[in-house]
């Protein structure tokens, strides 16, 4: 079982190629393995977007992921689907890199370029908790100037003030999950690919 890698890791296409099974947790940029699970990260990133701005929020950005792994593509093409569909503009995505440390960067880059933003999507719960320290540094009310809305809904996402609004995935599903794929192929199956569902925990920030 591998974790999916960034995109210039050649481990990834190294272990696609053996001829041991392999099930990748996640999806490889610019590869297609033939056993994987992942999560709806495109569909979970929408449904955070439409949250915000069904709650009034018009100016509404994105905190990417790393742009060299799928899962910070997949959720910048779910926010900025949205977006699109409710006949907004999208923001340039301002990247960060998963921590705490890159969201409040970003946060920072973006009321610095961007003060009218409104919403805030962000591609992590890490991410989203550092814009919420940025913001508040500023003097942005949460969510009354500005909403936020993570992804992952870690126990840190509980923990943060305000609690965040986050996008739900089962993790602990996607490792029972692959584990199950490759007992599978152990045994001489030859299973098809699994997307896990998502759902969005509202809470106080958005």
């Amino acid at each position: 079982m591998l974790m999916a890698l960034r995109e210039d890791d050649p481990l990834a296409r190294t272990a696609q190629e053996a001829e041991t099974p392999v099930v990748f947790g996640g999806r490889p940029v610019g590869l297609d393995p033939r056993w994987y699970v992942d999560v709806d990260n495109v569909g979970g990133a929408r449904a955070a977007t439409e949250h915000l701005i069904s709650t009034g929020q018009t100016r509404v950005a994105t905190i990417c992921g790393r742009p060299d792994t799928e899962v910070g593509r997949a959720r910048y093409r779910g926010y900025r689907d949205a977006v699109l569909a409710a006949g907004l503009e999208p923001y340039p995505p301002r990247a960060g890199d998963f921590t705490a440390r890159g969201g409040a960067d970003a946060m920072a880059a973006l009321l610095a370029h961007h003060p009218e933003v409104d919403g805030v999507f962000a591609a992590n719960d890490n991410m989203a908790v550092g814009a919420l320290r940025t913001l508040r540094e500023a003097g942005r009310s949460v969510p009354a100037d500005v909403a936020v809305v993570g992804f992952d809904d870690l126990a840190v996402a509980r923990m943060a003030d305000p609690p965040l609004t986050t996008v739900h995935q089962p993790i602990e599903g996607l490792g029972r999950e692959m584990a199950r794929m490759l007992v599978a192929l152990i045994d001489g199956q030859d299973p098809t690919p699994l997307i896990l569902p998502t759902r969005l925990v509202a809470r106080a920030s958005a």
